[in-house]
């Protein structure tokens, strides 16, 4: 039980993790066993200062509101970095990534792992632990992360300006606050030509408590495809890998040296 409840956390924790980088800019998150649930707090709309262009700020919103997974439906793939400074060790470099959704049924693949969470089932698979988790399908409900209220709070209470660049086809919207003690830059870059959001990149910071001080991290995550008629169970299929038999579940096949935990 205690190993279940070990591998359980760590699947939750991850999963709120990566719907929060692409899904962008989250604000306040709250972290449930079920169900998960990541919300944005209603603000009150503040006037906006000089430095921000009220048309830039809407193109930043409907950018991000194209990969908000509250409203995506099909496959997104890409790479993900992160860079730690004064810690290369924890340092991510161009790590695959596959994350699908529709509906209430969901997929993603990095750093070694699967999750499926669909047609009634969950299913967690660490390649490199050779363990899987199985039970019954989670309940996540991916609000919408960036609203027009929570950007016109940050520009307004956070003192972040706006800019806009353009490289070829590409341009980047981007707010900017050096000093400030969360997240100094948030930026997204989008192809005019496809109106595809193609980089979500972020600098941020966050202390480590017990003396351990601020750890500064830069975020950098690149969209290389999407998919919108991919279903979830196109990439992976539990009756490949499991045999259920009532209570007992056993991995079969190329999974068959794979501890099965039951999380449920």
């Amino acid at each position: 039980m205690k190993k279940a409840n070990k591998i359980t956390k760590r699947v939750l924790i991850t999963t709120v993790l990566f719907f929060a980088l692409a899904a962008a800019m989250a604000y306040h998150i709250r972290l449930r066993n079920t169900p998960i649930e990541i919300a944005s707090v209603p603000v009150h709309v503040q006037h906006l200062p000089a430095v921000c262009d009220e048309r830039q700020l809407d193109t930043l919103r409907c950018w991000a509101g194209s990969i908000d997974l509250s409203h995506f439906t099909g496959a997104m793939e890409g790479l993900l970095t992160i860079e730690t400074s004064g810690d290369s060790t924890a340092d991510i470099k161009n790590m695959p990534y596959v994350i699908c959704r529709r509906g209430n049924d969901c997929f993603y693949r990095y750093a070694g792992t699967e999750t499926l969470n669909a047609g009634g089932r969950f299913l967690y698979i660490d390649y490199n632990q050779q363990k899987i988790a199985y039970g019954k399908q989670k309940v996540i409900n991916a609000t919408e992360v960036i609203d027009s209220k929570s950007l016109l709070k940050a520009m307004a209470d956070e003192h972040y300006t706006l800019t806009a660049s353009s490289e070829g086809r590409l341009r980047t919207m981007r707010l900017l606050n050096p000093q400030h003690i969360a997240c100094q830059e948030y930026a997204i870059t989008c192809d005019t030509t496809t109106g595809r959001v193609t980089r979500v990149f972020a600098r941020i910071s966050d202390a480590g408590g017990q003396g351990a001080g601020v750890s500064k991290r830069a975020v950098d995550l690149r969209l290389t495809s999407v998919d919108e008629s991919a279903e979830p169970t196109d990439f992976l299929s539990i009756d490949n890998l499991l045999k259920i038999n009532g209570k007992f579940v056993i991995a079969v096949g190329k999974y068959r040296n794979f501890q099965v935990i039951r999380i449920d």
